[in-house]
């Protein structure tokens, strides 16, 4: 039974993508099938955004053989280390800032006719 099932699921075309590396695209790939695939996530904005100029504008339309960039996953669009230590202080300052909320406005209503359930 369970092989009868495994064989109706369509395999998935996309292999194991690594983000920071380029990704030839084979038939039946779709972004969002190398995004969850790379990133884990469905989401494929970031590969479209660094590949708009090969995708042409249509990211249903991806021709087997082009190759794309993944980003990686801190929107760098390579692995070099050369940013490494920014990135790394970048973060830890981010960790650093609590939010505040300063301003708390007071909530005013607007009621006609005295209508009592507003008013009070």
């Amino acid at each position: 039974m369970a092989l009868g099932f495994a064989a109706l699921v369509p395999p998935i075309a996309a292999s194991a993508q690594i983000a920071c590396e380029s990704y030839t695209v084979k038939a039946g790939d779709t972004l969002a099938g190398i995004s969850e695939t790379a990133y884990g996530s469905r989401d494929y904005q970031i590969i479209f955004n660094a590949n708009r100029n090969v995708i042409a504008g249509n990211p249903n339309n991806l021709a087997p053989g082009i190759v794309l960039n993944l980003p990686c996953a801190d929107g760098r669009l390579n692995a070099s280390p050369q940013f490494d230590d920014i990135v790394q202080r970048e973060e830890e300052k981010a960790a650093k800032i609590t939010p505040r909320n300063d301003y708390e406005p007071p909530i005013r209503l607007l009621a006609g006719n005295d209508w009592a359930p507003c008013t009070g």
